[in-house]
């Protein structure tokens, strides 16, 4: 019974998300093959552009994005071009490689770490907006329901269809704390 309350909680989640992202969704649909690297580069800047767009539009000055899971710095170095970055990776040798790159493209508001964010993950009172990025729907269903339980509201969502042929479907989904629209 107690395994079934929980389903049915996450259920309850995930129907509330969709319903809320009736009112904020943004289908961006691209390529027409999946190893066609101009759609893989077409697709990452829309992730990009998401992303972009869905930062808080005042920020303090000094205001750092968290870029979790950072690996090579797919989207840390384009948010560094404006932003200072902290980007997190898990894994010694990817977060030496941004590290390394950083530096030596000399890109001084982007600062690598790495962090095991499962065993010491960022907490909700150190953020007051989440844009997520996900290739995995259920995923992305199951973590949103903990950002909302910790406090946080949709604001909008994108999906990026950059693969029509396939079933993999990258969505940026941007989160604000209740109260910091």
């Amino acid at each position: 019974m107690r395994e079934r309350t929980g389903l049915e909680t996450q259920i309850e989640g995930i129907g509330k998300l969709e319903r809320d992202l009736e009112d904020a969704l943004t289908l961006i649909e691209l390529g027409e093959m999946e190893a066609d690297a101009a759609t893989v580069a077409e697709g990452e800047a829309a992730i990009i552009a998401a992303v972009r767009a869905g930062l808080p539009k005042r920020r303090p000055p000094r205001a750092r994005i968290a870029d979790l899971y950072a690996g090579i710095g797919t989207l840390s170095f384009p948010l560094a071009e404006r932003h200072l970055v902290q980007a997190y990776e898990g894994d010694t040798a990817t977060a030496e490689a941004l590290r390394a790159a950083a530096h030596a493209g000399q890109v001084s508001r982007l600062l690598g770490e790495r962090r095991d964010l499962v065993r010491q993950p960022l907490l909700p009172a150190e953020l007051k907006h989440v844009i997520y990025v996900s290739c995995s729907p259920a995923a992305l269903g199951r973590d949103a329901a903990a950002v909302r339980e910790a406090g946080f509201d949709l604001v909008s969502a994108t999906p990026v269809d950059q693969f029509l042929w396939s079933p993999h479907l990258e969505s940026v989904v941007v989160f604000a704390r209740r109260g910091f629209k």
